[in-house]
């Protein structure tokens, strides 16, 4: 057995409830929701974790109207192959005491589709 050196990336399939496969054709699946997120960790000290797996272009842990964080956030990647590599190697990986719950992020995917294409 030997693991494939580049995953494919993540695509949308034409049919299904939005879910992101490694087989979707149209969807480049950059963005990641990122959950338990502990209330010590913060962006920066996110992005160093996530950078391990590729270029990131956006890191945002969320906050509270009182300031507080909510314990979720946010990872883009500049490449739908680094977001896929990310999900497979730190979803269930331990940063600041809790282990976080990463997969791809259907709300930016669905706001995605929704927006008009323009043909040339």
């Amino acid at each position: 057995f030997r693991p494939k050196s580049n995953p494919e990336p993540p695509r949308k399939e034409l049919t299904g409830r939005g879910k992101c496969t490694p087989h979707r054709p149209l969807c480049p699946c950059t963005q990641l929701f990122v959950s338990n997120i502990s209330y010590r960790v913060n962006w920066i000290q996110l992005e160093e974790h996530f950078r391990q797996c590729g270029d990131v272009e956006r890191v945002e842990v969320f906050k509270g109207k009182n300031g507080k964080k909510k314990g979720y956030g946010i990872v883009r990647y500049h490449s739908a192959v680094d977001a896929w590599n990310a999900l497979q190697r730190l979803n269930d990986v331990e940063l600041g005491g809790r282990h976080l719950q990463v997969k791809m992020d259907e709300k930016a995917e669905r706001r995605m589709q929704s927006q008009p294409t323009t043909t040339a």
